[in-house]
């Protein structure tokens, strides 16, 4: 049954029992397309990494700092390894169709010390927080990969295995995301900076009687409003 929690869809909820599953639903699965970035939202350590021989897929289990495991299902790729100590906001694989599944979805479940598992739907929020879409970057790192063979979609058109093309996709595509965090995760700081610099041009500027207050509100406004919209996810 297709509902929603805080505006994400949610196409099969904790404890479903669909008449594809021998066992009652232990997660919420979340229709994503393939290759989706994937970021872990909390602080931990990876305990597991699934290798695509179970229900579900390829699939990683973070444990993090309250004792709770957050377990990631359906993955085309993982990009962490058992033991890897995690920020939040860490890349961890891409979403994809592994493993006994339907469609292209996310399987996320929250599993307790004793190995019960708990209805995770109250921290869709904040995994769909930190999962934005990063189209640009994706389709760079695909357009490399693939030699820029792309569907009118802008998605991978796959023609064969191309080793070198591959390395240099990933590369380019890790390095334009860790960029990109880097930058969004300064922006805050940025802010302030350009706040303290508007000042002073503004106090110089009235001092020696050139440049006025326009110019330097006007350049200090428009990044202010420039950070706020990639903050907010409006850029």
């Amino acid at each position: 049954m297709i509902t929603k929690i805080g505006g994400i869809v949610i196409s099969s909820g904790f404890g479903a029992t669909e008449s594809f599953r021998r066992h009652p639903h232990t997660g919420v699965d979340i229709p994503m397309e393939s290759n989706s970035i994937l970021q872990t939202f909390t602080d931990g350590v990876v305990t597991k990494v699934f290798d695509g021989s179970t229900d579900i897929g390829n699939g990683i289990a973070i444990k993090t700092k309250d004792g709770m495991t957050h377990i990631y299902g359906h993955l085309n790729k993982t990009a962490v390894e058992e033991g890897d100590k995690l920020r939040a906001g860490d890349i961890i694989g891409l979403s994809g169709n592994t493993g006994k599944s339907t469609g292209p979805h996310l399987h996320f479940a929250t599993q307790n010390a004793d190995g019960s598992f708990e209805d995770p739907s109250e921290l869709v929020d904040k995994l769909a927080y930190f999962n934005p879409e990063k189209g640009l970057t994706a389709k760079i790192g695909d357009w490399f990969a693939n030699r820029g063979e792309v569907d009118q979609y802008g998605h991978a058109v796959k023609s064969g295995e191309h080793p070198f093309w591959d390395w240099v996709g990933g590369n380019v595509n890790d390095g334009l995301l860790y960029l990109w965090d880097q930058f969004v995760f300064c922006l805050p700081d940025i802010i302030g900076y350009t706040t303290i610099g508007a000042g002073i041009f503004i106090i110089l500027g009235s001092m020696i009687g050139k440049g006025g207050m326009l110019k330097p509100l006007a350049f200090w406004s428009g990044i202010v409003i420039t950070a706020i919209c990639i903050l907010m996810g409006g850029s």
